[in-house]
């Protein structure tokens, strides 16, 4: 009798296990950026309303996109709009979760950049699958990093001369590898909605996780989760 109920017991423990894990989603979000983080907390917040947990996993760029793409992760926390075209199994959820502001980096305080053409006799570099920066760069000087902090080491080992990354980010990292020698430009070269992607296999999870992240925009709340998260940190100059 006591076996039995000891079984029971294993039984119903390892039936709450699964459940959990099953209602746990996967999201791939590129390391060492805190562009990143600000997503985060605003899709917890929005899964949560769904009784879903979510977790991150941090990588390369590239790397990233491939493995969410196959499925081997449930979607992206956030890229660029239009990814679907390129990568046809990931959805784009159509409400913006974040918004970063690209910005170039150097060791020269003087130097002076206003658009992308500026960049053009450089020798610049951006992480490897940042499709906002592929986009724009359509010039033959530049390195792909594997992730932000390889661009912060290659520009302070003088391999590029600018490093292009978003603004939050670039501060965030100047101020963790204390990195006083480098200097953002001032000028924000262009600011991009982000949006989460779900891969195809959660479709039905598409108009639910829609409508929670557009009440989100329309009430402030996403915009709040931001600003509380630059204002914690102490971020000056970063758009909320």
């Amino acid at each position: 009798m006591k076996w039995h109920s000891l079984v029971t017991r294993l039984l119903l423990l390892c039936s709450f296990f699964a459940a959990s894990e099953e209602n746990k989603l996967t999201f791939a979000a590129i390391e060492y950026s805190a562009d990143e983080q600000v997503s985060f907390l605003v899709l917890q917040e929005a899964y949560k309303l769904l009784n879903r947990e979510i977790e991150i996993v941090s990588g390369s760029s590239a790397e990233l996109i491939r493995k969410s793409s196959s499925g081997t992760f449930d979607g992206e926390l956030q890229r660029i709009d239009g990814l679907s075209r390129v990568y046809p199994s990931l959805v784009q959820v159509p409400v913006p979760v974040n918004v970063i502001q690209a910005e170039a980096f150097s060791l020269r305080s003087d130097l002076k950049v206003g658009n992308w053409e500026d960049l053009i006799p450089l020798r610049v570099g951006f992480i490897d699958g940042m499709f906002l920066s592929e986009q724009n760069l359509i010039i033959r000087n530049h390195q792909k990093a594997p992730d932000y902090r390889t661009l912060m080491r290659w520009l302070v080992d003088g391999e590029i001369d600018v490093a292009v990354m978003p603004r939050l980010t670039g501060l965030s990292l100047i101020r963790e590898l204390n990195l006083s020698q480098i200097h953002d430009s001032g000028t924000i070269l262009q600011m991009v909605f982000l949006y989460h992607y779900l891969h195809q296999k959660h479709d039905a999870l598409l108009p639910q996780i829609s409508q929670i992240l557009e009440t989100m925009i329309k009430n402030g709340r996403t915009r709040e989760i931001r600003e509380q998260y630059i204002q914690q940190h102490e971020f000056s100059g970063v758009v909320r």
